[in-house]
């Protein structure tokens, strides 16, 4: 998104999950299985490209994501079993 005079770029509110896996030294589909519990409102949002494919991503505060990833890795169970296919 353009904002301000030409050649300025807003800084995005959001990462995606590979760049948020890789900060976080995560595997990217485990950590998208775990963020499958959030909701909007804790900072999972989908962003969509111009053929309508989807891209999980994160806002900025991250907080409810790195709360998820410390109860999964203190209970590694709890994704065991879930149908997660949509």
């Amino acid at each position: 998104m353009r904002r301000g005079g030409r050649g300025r770029r807003r800084r995005e509110g959001h990462a995606s999950a590979l760049r948020v896996a890789a900060d976080l030294g995560e595997d990217e589909d485990w950590l998208s299985d775990v963020a499958n519990e959030m909701e909007p409102e804790e900072g999972l949002i989908w962003v969509y490209g111009p053929g309508g494919e989807g891209v999980m991503a994160f806002s900025d505060d991250g907080e409810e994501l790195k709360e998820l990833i410390a109860l999964h890795k203190a209970h590694p169970d709890l994704l065991k079993g879930l149908d997660l296919s949509d």
